[in-house]
C-alpha cells in the first residue's frame, strides 16, 4: 500500500492541551500524557478531544460489551479490513484474533470470503453480510433471513454497528441516494 499524507494530521506536541493528553492516557496510561499515543489514529483524533473521547467510549463498549461472540466480531472486522485493503486493521486484528482461535487457515479463508469451503453456516452468513454492506450498503434478504434465524435482535444490531464502524473508520461508507 502506498504511504499517504494524512488529510487530518496529528497535533504537534507543542500544541497538546490537557484534554488531548487525557485522551492519550485513556488506553495507554499516564506515560502517554507526556509521550503521546503510539496509535496514529488517536494522535489524529486529538484534533477534537471531546469527539474522540465519546468515540473511544463507544469503541470500548464495542470491544467489551457485545453479546456477539468475540470470534465472530473479529471475523467481521478482518473481512472489512481485507475488503478495503486496510493493512493497519488487518495487522492489528490478526493479533487480536489469534488467541480467539483464528489461525492461518481461517485468515486465508477470510481472504477468500464467504464462499470458502472452510466456513460453517453462521460464519458464512456473517462474512456475506460484510460483503453485502461493503458493496451495496445493505444486507441482502437471503443473508438477513439466515442471520435472523441464528442471531437475536441485539446481535443483529451489533453486527451492523461493528461493520458500520469499521467501514466508516476506513472512510468507505457508501453514499446512498
Amino acid at each position: 500500500m502506498p504511504a499517504m499524507t494524512p488529510r487530518i494530521p496529528p497535533v504537534p506536541a507543542a500544541e497538546w492541551t490537557d484534554a488531548m493528553r487525557d485522551l492519550f492516557a485513556v488506553f495507554e496510561g499516564p506515560e502517554a500524557r507526556e509521550k503521546g499515543s503510539r496509535f496514529k489514529g488517536i494522535m489524529m483524533l486529538a484534533n477534537h478531544p471531546e469527539l474522540a473521547n465519546a468515540w473511544l467510549s463507544y469503541n470500548v463498549f464495542l470491544s467489551k460489551n457485545l453479546t456477539l461472540p468475540q470470534r465472530l466480531v473479529e471475523l467481521l472486522i478482518l473481512r472489512i479490513a481485507w475488503n478495503y485493503k486496510s493493512e493497519y486493521e488487518w495487522t492489528q486484528h490478526t493479533v487480536i484474533a489469534e488467541p480467539l482461535g483464528i489461525g492461518e487457515a481461517q485468515l486465508e479463508a477470510i481472504k477468500q470470503g464467504p464462499s470458502a469451503a472452510f466456513w460453517g453456516e453462521l460464519d458464512r452468513l456473517c462474512l456475506q453480510a460484510v460483503d453485502d454492506l461493503c458493496s451495496e450498503a445493505q444486507v441482502g434478504d437471503a443473508t438477513w433471513d439466515g442471520l435472523a434465524k441464528q442471531l437475536d435482535k441485539k446481535q443483529l444490531l451489533e453486527l451492523l454497528f461493528v461493520t458500520g464502524t469499521y467501514a466508516l473508520a476506513e472512510g468507505r461508507v457508501r453514499r446512498v441516494g
